[in-house]
Parts: C-alpha cells; sequence; structure tokens
C-alpha cells in the first residue's frame, strides 16, 4: 500500500513538473504574440501616418494643377495667337 501511495505521489509530481513547463511555454509564446502584437500596431501606425502624408500631397498637387492649367491655357493662346 505504502509504494502504491508513493507511486501516486511520485506520478502527481511528475504531472505538476509537465503542467509548469506547459505554463512556462504558454507564457513565453504570450510574452511573444503580445510582441508581434505591438510591432503590428506600431507598422499599423505608420502606414496610417504614411497614408495621410500622401492624401496631404494629393490635395497640394491637385490644388497647384487647378492654378496651373488656367495660367498654361492663357500663356498658350498667347503663343498661339500672339499677344
Amino acid at each position: 500500500m505504502e509504494t502504491e501511495l508513493k507511486d501516486v505521489l511520485e506520478n502527481q509530481r511528475k504531472q505538476l513538473a509537465i503542467q509548469q513547463e506547459a505554463l512556462e511555454l504558454q507564457k513565453a509564446l504570450f510574452a511573444m504574440s503580445e510582441k508581434q502584437f505591438l510591432r503590428a500596431e506600431r507598422i499599423n501606425d505608420r502606414a496610417e501616418q504614411i497614408q495621410d502624408r500622401a492624401a496631404a500631397i494629393q490635395r497640394t498637387a491637385k490644388l497647384i494643377l487647378l492654378a496651373l492649367i488656367p495660367i498654361g491655357l492663357v500663356a498658350l493662346g498667347m503663343i498661339i495667337f500672339g499677344a
């Protein structure tokens, strides 16, 4: 009977050790996934900044073209018809 109890106790210790290893592995995996999530979040934030900057550049380019097209047409008319 005593031997059986020792075996049960030893088995429980082994199971506890295995569970401890599994918990440590889960902690490590969680830390890695958290690090990847934070990195992805930073990349996404940077991508949004780039998109905002690109939109601002596009708006500025559009305004410049809207201003230059009439000037160019006037200049072209002066060249063609002489002024």
